[in-house]
């Protein structure tokens, strides 16, 4: 799966391109949840983008939701005010600390490629 690109770079409200780019943005969110903004500085690259994108969140959205349900202080809810989705938030995400103990709590078996 490859999460399409908006580039806002010089973008304004209104200006020549804006109706097309809020277009892909919204066609972005309904078809996957969420957007990949161009904004000149790719920060992640391209191969840190395919690891999380292609590889671990898949891997951790397809774990059975009452492993998920569990981690529910880790960071995990679903369903809120009727919605069907999920969130799972990693609190302190630059402390790998955080994330590994997330890890360890819904991989019990280990899982040392997502943290």
């Amino acid at each position: 799966m490859e999460i399409p690109t908006v580039d806002l770079r010089g973008l304004a409200p209104g200006a020549p391109g804006w109706e097309a780019t809020r277009a892909a943005v919204t066609a972005s969110m309904v078809a996957y949840g969420c957007v990949v903004v161009a904004n000149g500085d790719d920060t992640l690259g391209l191969e840190l983008r395919r690891a999380v994108f292609g590889r671990a969140l898949p891997e951790l959205f397809a774990l059975p939701f009452e492993s998920k349900k569990a981690a529910y202080e880790q960071g995990y809810s679903s369903q809120i005010n009727g919605m069907t989705h999920e969130i799972i938030r990693i609190y302190k995400p630059a402390n790998s600390g955080s994330v590994r103990a997330l890890a360890d709590f819904l991989w019990p078996e280990g899982n040392p490629e997502f943290w």
